[in-house]
């Protein structure tokens, strides 16, 4: 009978490095939420999540994928609007960068979020 020490296959798996946490590319923390906001632009209006949010951008989750890479508001019932530029986009997720300075969009969550 072999112990697991002997088996082959822990050998082998020993030979690979093990797997580091991606690290994160964003200088400022997210905030981890799921807001309900809307996309407007020249192409309509697009019902959407917000998924997390820094003071420099959100990841948001569309009902469906947007083609248009045009600057467009991200409207946020009761906090208002922020103008974005799409910074990419997979499927049904999106990240958007905000054109507003970092300090004027920790202004528009104050008292709601803190970023």
């Amino acid at each position: 009978m072999r112990s697991q020490a002997e088996n082959p296959l822990d050998t082998q798996l020993s030979l690979f490095p093990p797997v580091q946490p991606v690290s994160e590319k964003r200088d400022e923390p997210r905030k981890r939420l799921v807001w309900a906001a809307t996309l407007v632009g020249e192409a309509g209006s697009f019902p959407c999540t917000i998924l997390d949010v820094t003071r420099n951008g959100a990841k948001l989750q569309l009902s469906a994928p947007i083609l248009s890479r045009l600057p467009i508001e991200l409207v946020i019932e009761s906090l208002g609007s922020l103008g974005v530029d799409v910074v990419w986009q997979l499927d049904d997720m999106m990240g958007v960068r905000f054109r507003a300075a970092p300090d004027q969009v920790a202004s528009v969550f104050k008292g709601v979020l803190e970023l």
